[in-house]
């Protein structure tokens, strides 16, 4: 038997880190053609310190089929990008703009196989009033021709980065930043889907104005439900519970007064 330090001698260290992680598909080959090509799909956009022109786009192999037949099983992006290696371990990052202003020449080009869909509506909401439900049946409707993309956080990933009236935030970058993810969201290999939809987290909806002067034809909706039903799911709801560990029994002065 070798002792512990012939086989790290022997490299095994370096392999059993390895054996760790999956095998990367793409290793080796052109991160920034697989983007354009289609085959990595927009992750999520980062705005390091606020900094609009160093906003950064990441993208990975996202399977966005999978919700098609029971998008019960993926109420939202993150739980699509979840069940792929590549988002979890070999993600890539490019400047936003830059990259979208490549991948919109080569969808330009007639021998192109990629597109981008123009956003179909964009989906704002309360906790707990229903807008799976709505995005659910979208999919069902028509998942050939309509995408939905549930919670991508680009709304305030962008929109929260800096605000009307700082003197060093560009509301015309800003604006720009937003076309880009969104382009950058709709782009598919699929030659029949057509339509996106855009449900973006409840906290967004502040940013509901930008969204609008944004794509001021494409049609939105707010569902809203009784309050007094949303608080009570909410702070009961196991998977929400950490966000009420710190005042739970010990609420606040406003929450002790609303109850």
């Amino acid at each position: 038997l070798q002792k512990p330090a012939e086989l790290y001698e022997n490299g095994m260290n370096d392999n059993l880190m390895e054996m760790q992680f999956p095998s990367d598909e793409h290793e080796g080959q052109d991160k920034w053609e697989l983007v354009l090509s289609g085959e990595l799909s927009l992750l999520q956009v980062h705005i390091p310190m606020g900094i609009l022109d160093e906003a950064a786009a990441s993208f990975c192999k996202i399977d966005k089929s999978l919700p098609k037949d029971d998008p019960s099983r993926f109420p939202t992006y993150g739980d699509i990008a979840s069940e792929s290696d590549s988002c979890a371990y070999y993600s890539v990052s490019f400047k936003l703009r830059d990259i979208a202003k490549a991948a919109r020449q080569r969808d330009a080009s007639s021998s192109s196989k990629t597109h981008s869909m123009e956003p179909k509506g964009f989906i704002f909401h309360q906790p707990h009033s229903g807008s799976s439900l709505l995005a659910n049946a979208i999919t069902v409707a028509s998942p050939s021709t309509a995408n939905v993309v549930s919670q991508p956080n680009i709304v305030s990933s962008i929109f929260s980065a800096c605000h009307d009236g700082d003197n060093e935030c560009d509301s015309q970058l800003q604006m720009e930043l937003f076309h880009d993810a969104v382009y950058m969201l709709g782009r598919t290999t699929s030659k029949t889907e057509q339509h996106m939809y855009i449900r973006e987290p409840p906290t967004s909806t502040i940013y509901l104005k930008k969204v609008r002067q944004a794509f001021p034809h494409v049609k939105w909706v707010f569902i809203y439900r009784d309050a007094n039903t949303i608080l009570s799911k909410t702070v009961t709801a196991k998977h929400e519970l950490r966000q009420y560990l710190k005042n739970r029994f010990n609420a606040l002065p406003g929450m002790q007064e609303y109850v």
